[in-house]
């Protein structure tokens, strides 16, 4: 495999793929440090999840606006215009993000 010495390069959540996800480190010297166990995918079993009541509960703040769909080979962007607001509320740090794409 080429690495791609640009700052992104085609991949795959694929496993099969040799763009998949353990290849991902060797695609480009920007996903130099992907390979570790904290990236994307991560698989989440429900049944393991921990739960902690205490935590404040997100607080979404959005109104309706068009909606520009794209696929780009590996996932479905949702890039949205407007003041739509994701706050997470709680032990410091707090944070407030403008909520621009959405990926599925």
């Amino acid at each position: 495999m080429t690495k791609n010495d640009g700052n992104n390069a085609e991949w795959s959540y694929n496993h099969l793929s040799n763009m998949g996800p353990s290849s991902w480190k060797y695609l480009c010297s920007a996903y130099s440090k992907c390979g570790g166990k904290s990236q994307s995918p991560i698989n989440i079993v429900n049944k393991d999840v921990l739960t902690n009541l205490s935590l404040p509960k997100l607080q979404l703040s959005y109104s309706e606006v068009d909606v520009d769909v794209e696929y780009n080979n590996h996932t479905y962007q949702f890039n949205v215009e407007g003041d739509n607001i994701l706050k997470l509320n709680g032990p410091p740090p707090e944070a407030t993000t403008l909520v621009s794409t959405l990926d599925c």
